[in-house]
């Protein structure tokens, strides 16, 4: 098949959604299919003829019509996208991620080969009405659409054909180390943004500071929050994913409160804790189904009183059956699920 994803961005840009089109795709590949990759970069469209190991070949750019339109002017994005037009037309399928509007032009053109995966959510509670129309209107006219957790429907109400949380490259058990009462390590995984609760940790890490005295803490990411997290410990940036884990590596704690840094560290049998602060946040969360190796609060204290009260072959225990779970979901199991999905619609 000749599938074309089309991204917000991709590689060498780091974040959730771009190592999820860039795994699925390696994976495709490997099974033989043809992967082309559509995404914004520094002001135009680019198409990028994706292989395996050696992602950047071929590009194609479409010159931004007006560099004094930036990508949220829908009308420079609509211009460029018709330059793609031909080549849209060529592919047995397109994955778009979040960004279907980018297609409106050429919808009537290709609609019986557009699926959508919405991924996550905006970082706005409640959830505005005008995001829950809009992901309503285009899953009712995508071939079919993918959510990245199940909390999606509950809180946007569209029905989604496949429910995914992502994937892993499955890792080695590295041994778990037990929370020593004097001495350990955390690291957080993610965006240094609110909605990831950054607050809430830096709360729980001065009650860890009360008992122990020795807390090395390590922020793997980058955000506004970036000179606040520095005050307390390491800010690596936005790093690569073998970078992350060789910090996972060391970790006694991990920080997590999105799928893919909580899945990471579960494969690598680390004991993930995460936040919530209202019900969207608490579903995402509550409904992942690696939930159950974690440790959930809402408030820091009742965070802290959990740790406090497990034991450390509780911890083992979480940790074993953790890695154990997140090592089963691969990439080219999700693979495999986004080719029986087109291949069912598209018959």
């Amino acid at each position: 098949m000749k599938i074309i994803q089309i991204s917000p961005s991709f590689l060498p840009h780091k974040g959730g959604v771009e190592a999820h089109v860039q795994k699925v795709s390696e994976a495709l590949i490997a099974f033989g299919h043809q992967v082309e990759i559509i995404s914004w970069e520094e002001g135009c469209l680019v198409n990028k003829a994706y292989q395996h190991k050696q992602w950047q070949t071929q590009i194609t750019a479409v010159d931004q019509i007006d560099d004094k339109l930036e990508v949220t002017n829908k009308l420079s994005v609509w211009k460029q996208i018709y330059a793609f037009l031909p080549l849209l037309k060529s592919a047995d399928v397109i994955q778009v991620h979040d960004v279907a509007w980018w297609l409106l032009p050429v919808w009537p053109f290709l609609y019986r080969k557009i699926f959508i995966t919405f991924h996550g959510w905006e970082g706005i509670y409640p959830v505005p009405w005008k995001n829950i129309w809009q992901r309503k209107f285009f899953g009712q006219f995508a071939k079919g659409v993918v959510h990245v957790g199940h909390f999606i429907q509950k809180f946007y109400g569209d029905k989604p054909d496949l429910v995914t949380y992502g994937g892993v490259d499955p890792q080695l058990n590295f041994p778990k180390r037990q929370l020593k009462p004097k001495q350990f390590s955390i690291v957080f995984t993610g965006r240094l943004v609110e909605e990831n609760e950054i607050e809430k940790y830096f709360e729980t890490i001065e009650y860890l500071r009360q008992t122990n005295t020795h807390i090395k803490v390590v922020w793997v990411g980058d955000g506004p929050y970036h000179q606040l997290c520095a005050q307390v410990g390491k800010v690596t940036g936005m790093i690569d994913q073998k970078s992350i884990m060789r910090y996972l590596q060391t970790a006694d704690l991990v920080f997590a409160s999105s799928y893919l840094s909580i899945l990471t560290a579960q494969a690598m049998g680390k004991l993930v804790v995460a936040f919530f602060s209202h019900a969207l946040k608490a579903s995402y969360l509550r409904d992942y189904p690696g939930a159950k190796f974690m440790i959930l609060a809402k408030e820091p204290r009742k965070l802290v009183k959990q740790l406090n009260h497990l034991s450390g072959s509780q911890q083992q225990k979480m940790s074993r059956d953790a890695s154990r779970w997140a090592n089963q979901q691969t990439w080219p199991k999700l693979a495999e699920a986004y080719l029986a999905l087109w291949r069912q619609k598209l018959n």
